[in-house]
């Protein structure tokens, strides 16, 4: 019997990609793309709130943590791999969260 969710060419196997995943990558990115600038924001405005704590907020910190996630997993739903995704965004979210909490130690020497 076939399998019905693959095309065959010669010895290959050509996945399947179906509308809906290529959808809910999309707004899965968005959304987290949507995280990044609210942190973003968040960060920008915080001095005003705090005078005297220039370091990375820990709200912000969190708040890019879930994002990266989730681009990490957006960008892993078309090939079926969402759990590799939202590892890889994890780690790419804590290398950001660790340049972004010493960029004023580093820009100051």
């Amino acid at each position: 019997m076939d399998d019905q969710r693959t095309d065959r060419e010669g010895s290959a196997v050509i996945p399947r990609y179906s509308l809906r995943r290529y959808l809910s990558a999309v707004t899965l990115v968005s959304i987290g793309i949507g995280g990044v600038t609210i942190g973003r924001h968040l960060w920008a405005s915080w001095p005003e709130r705090m005078p005297g704590f220039s370091r990375l907020p820990p709200p912000v910190a969190l708040i890019w943590f879930i994002a990266g996630v989730v681009i990490g997993v957006g960008i892993f739903t078309p090939i079926k791999r969402e759990a590799l995704g939202g590892v890889l965004g994890f780690i790419a979210a804590i290398f950001c969260v660790f340049v972004a909490s010493f960029w004023e130690l580093w820009m100051s020497v």
